[in-house]
């Protein structure tokens, strides 16, 4: 099953209309006449980001950000039993 159609990009490939879409990893990408294009580089989301038309209601964010929160590193066995934190 293809994913939800959230927006439109003019192909520069063939100017032809294209549907933009999703990916499970939240990536912009689009189905037109010369296939479905998956830019995966920063500089291709970001040209999708510009060029989108997206719909009203599919206005463009991913989930899985979340506000400057600083990730604590994961301590692994050995720093676990040898801390001397308490």
């Amino acid at each position: 099953m293809a994913n939800e159609t959230i927006g439109t990009i003019t192909c520069p490939f063939c100017n032809d209309e294209a549907e933009v879409r999703k990916d499970k990893k939240n990536k912009l990408y689009y189905v037109g006449a010369a296939g479905m294009v998956k830019p995966n580089m920063p500089s291709g989301q970001d040209y999708m980001q510009k060029h989108t038309a997206f719909f009203n209601d599919k206005l463009p964010g991913n989930k899985t950000d979340k506000p400057n929160e600083e990730k604590q590193p994961k301590k692994g066995l050995f720093a676990t039993i040898f801390t001397d934190e308490e």
